[in-house]
């Protein structure tokens, strides 16, 4: 009597293996995946930052007060990003303060990125 051994492995063993493997790289590629949404929701907040800086220098501080009048649904071509800016008067009776509600858009989103809320003060005349 001879034996017939044949070295390899079984269809059963590699799937099997197959599904060990998955199971084991499915949390990984999860984790890789919510890291590109936090990336991308990062680089938008940056680009936020950057524009908020930019507009209450030329849009607010660049102005004089008593000109400063809103805007709606500006495209702004270096973030990329759409945004708002609404001047509103203060909730004192004083009229040399201006609440300044800045808000800022993705392009093809109707949700905001993120919204910033400021006072800009007129300038006291000597």
């Amino acid at each position: 009597m001879s034996e017939d051994k044949q070295a390899g492995f079984t269809l059963i063993e590699i799937v099997v293996a197959i599904g060990i493997i998955t199971i084991a790289l499915l949390p990984a590629m999860t984790m890789r995946l919510k890291a590109a949404q936090a990336n991308v929701a990062i680089e938008e907040r940056e680009k936020f930052a950057i524009l908020v800086q930019r507009l209450l220098e030329t849009k607010v501080r660049g102005v004089p007060f008593d000109a400063l009048a809103s805007v709606s649904g500006v495209n702004d071509p270096d973030t990329n990003l759409r945004y708002d800016i609404l001047f509103s008067q203060y909730a004192t009776p004083s009229p040399s303060l201006k609440k300044v509600t800045i808000t800022a858009y993705a392009p093809s989103s109707p949700a905001p990125i993120d919204r910033l809320v400021t006072l800009v003060a007129k300038e006291a005349v000597q």
